[in-house]
């Protein structure tokens, strides 16, 4: 391939990323547990496995007609605290656990290899493409009800997405370490720092204060996971452009070593946080809101320590940020609408 065309690894890559991650975070969280059932006039016989229960209730899921009676319930084989048959429970195994877990780094694997090929400016908005994914994973691995809103914020997430890729700049310059650890210096990262670590201790205690409801700690835990994820992708980003444009020594560098450790740190920390916040909010709120922010956070990063759009040129600029702006709008209807749910 030739070198010029190296973007279209970067993005494939970061697609794939996008999927395998929201795959792996779904499998690692709890399924919502299913409605109970509606327990009906007397029918047929209800045998659950092999065991004969002595019932002669039949449960319909969409029967009008429910029953709370305790002695009914026991009836048919439930607990009178329960909300659906053991048989009938979807409990989540150890292998999901493990499952979601490599899927989840396998994500990160892709995620870094893909800042090798691409600019940070080109694959942040494809991280957008991780709303669409998790769209259909939430309902079919979590069970989480979706609206028609959602899709249609999707539409409009995948429209600003094309636009944004299309018009950005696709060259990757390449920056030898010491360029990047100059840039570290620099006035404006260590505002940019200065706003990540603020924010992040800010988030965490906003999420642990007495009080804070599940919406309030879901927001708080996403923005958390999103802080500390930024910081990962940025230290990824560096150690990806070395590895592919230095010589394996300038990978033995004490530098180079303080940031894959940091980027391991924050990328786990990133992780915990997102669990946390779907554990408060469910799916379809955190990680829209995380994507968001990771979104804004990259976007800044590609400007202070990469300087991503020194070689965009109007009116490609323009489009690119208005590409952005409708991404974000999507999004941000999907935060609305997780909100809206969880209230």
């Amino acid at each position: 391939m030739c070198a010029h065309m190296l973007w279209v690894v970067g993005v494939v890559l970061s697609l794939a990323a996008s999927v395998v991650s929201n795959l792996g975070f779904a499998l690692q969280a709890t399924p919502k547990p299913r409605d109970p059932p509606r327990i009906t006039a007397p029918a047929v016989t209800i045998v659950f496995g092999s065991e004969f229960t002595g019932s002669v209730f039949t449960i319909e899921e969409e029967s009008d007609d429910r029953t709370d009676s305790p002695a009914q319930l026991v009836a048919v084989g439930l607990e009178a605290d329960s909300p659906e048959p053991q048989a009938l429970q979807r409990q989540r195994g150890p292998w999901r656990a493990r499952a979601g877990l490599g899927c989840m780094v396998l994500g990160v694997v892709l995620d870094v290899v893909s800042y090798g090929f691409a600019p940070l400016s080109l694959l942040a908005p494809l991280g957008c493409v991780s709303l669409l994914a998790n769209l259909v994973v939430a309902k079919r691995v979590l069970g989480e009800s979706r609206a028609r809103a959602d899709w249609l914020a999707c539409g409009v997430i995948a429209t600003g997405t094309l636009l944004a890729v299309a018009f950005s700049t696709k060259s990757a310059a390449l920056h030898p370490l010491a360029v990047v650890l100059g840039n570290l210096g620099s006035a404006p990262f260590m505002v940019y720092a200065a706003v990540l670590t603020t924010g992040y201790r800010v988030a965490t205690w906003a999420a642990t204060r007495p009080g804070a409801g599940p919406v309030g700690t879901a927001v708080a835990w996403g923005l958390a996971s999103s802080l500390a994820g930024s910081a990962g992708v940025g230290a990824s980003k560096v150690l990806a452009e070395v590895a592919v444009g230095a010589t394996p020594s300038d990978l033995l560098t004490p530098q180079a070593g303080v940031l894959a450790a940091g980027a391991t740190v924050a990328m786990l920390t990133q992780l915990r946080m997102l669990n946390r916040a779907q554990a408060a909010g469910g799916a379809l709120l955190a990680v829209p809101l995380t994507q968001v922010s990771n979104l804004v956070c990259n976007l800044v990063a590609g400007a202070v320590v990469f300087s991503d759009y020194s070689r965009v040129r109007h009116p490609s600029g323009t489009v690119f940020g208005v590409g952005v702006a409708i991404a974000l709008a999507g999004a941000g209807v999907l935060v609305a609408h997780g909100v809206h749910s969880r209230n």
